[in-house]
């Protein structure tokens, strides 16, 4: 199918909401490439606050990011699975699906289901030295990607599967909310009374894996206790980081630490991150 010819095409990017951020610099290129085109995305609900009117997309398909990854397998199976039969309704006969991440179940279906005409993607996962894609079985066209992936940036990662697919040599920077607005209720609720240096910490992670150990924690806030006339904010949406946060308060009652987890929205956090000299 010639590239002027494709009305409807998906775009399924169900990744980290840093990893969103990114991807949204390559979703602007299809646009800016065809506006003609229809475009769709997939992504989890908890990022509808920061999709801008910019990232210029038709139509936003949600899903749970709660029940996407359950703690509870039966509960994570069985949502997946409904809500792969309800997109049935949506993506039937698409000209074309961009996946910008990995799903096997969805790729599957994406196939033998809803028929779509052409489904593209990387021919390594995102993270690994060259680690093949389990899903390349069911996309029509792969993209091949440049070797030691783990050596690219993820923004540029993204921006060269749609590049390859449309091709052109325009490059694009995350498309995400202007937050200038938020910035006098930022500095009244959390700048107020903080010292001249500005320090965030982000102490927990999404998966074990990203967890900065709380031992190693207090070994670094040790260290930072040397630096003179500092603020630290620890970051953070889980009750578990907020739990860390207040137990570091006590750990070290001479330290200006701030727990902010819980506190700020997406945005919010966005504009408090602008008045911070150092993000660890």
């Amino acid at each position: 199918m010639k590239k002027n010819e494709l009305k409807q095409i998906c775009a399924f990017t169900c990744c980290g909401i840093g990893d969103f951020i990114w991807a949204t610099s390559a979703i602007f290129l299809i646009k800016n490439y065809n506006r003609n085109i229809n475009l769709t995305l997939i992504t989890f609900d908890s990022y509808k606050s920061i999709i801008d009117d910019k990232l210029k997309v038709d139509n936003i398909l949600f899903t749970s990011y709660k029940y996407f990854f359950h703690s509870n397998k039966l509960i994570r199976y069985l949502y997946k699975f409904c809500w792969l039969i309800k997109l049935y309704f949506f993506l039937h006969n698409f000209d074309m699906l961009l996946c910008l991440d990995n799903h096997t179940l969805f790729a599957k279906f994406a196939k033998n289901i809803y028929k779509i005409k052409e489904i593209i993607g990387p021919n390594t996962l995102k993270f690994g030295y060259n680690t093949i894609n389990t899903d390349l079985r069911y996309y029509t066209k792969q993209i091949v990607m440049p070797k030691d992936g783990d050596r690219n940036h993820c923004m540029m990662r993204y921006q060269h599967i749609i590049r390859t697919v449309f091709p052109n040599y325009n490059l694009s920077i995350p498309i995400i909310p202007n937050t200038d607005y938020l910035s006098n209720q930022i500095k009244e609720r959390f700048l107020t009374n903080t010292n001249k240096y500005k320090i965030a910490l982000c102490t927990t992670g999404t998966t074990v894996k990203r967890t900065f150990p709380i031992d190693y924690t207090i070994k670094l806030f040790k260290e930072l206790k040397q630096i003179k006339n500092v603020s630290f904010f620890i970051v953070g949406n889980t009750d578990k980081q907020k739990k860390e946060a207040d137990f570091l308060k006590i750990k070290f009652p001479d330290m200006d630490i701030k727990n902010i987890c819980c506190k700020t929205t997406l945005l919010e956090l966005k504009e408090l991150l602008k008045n911070i000299d150092l993000l660890i």
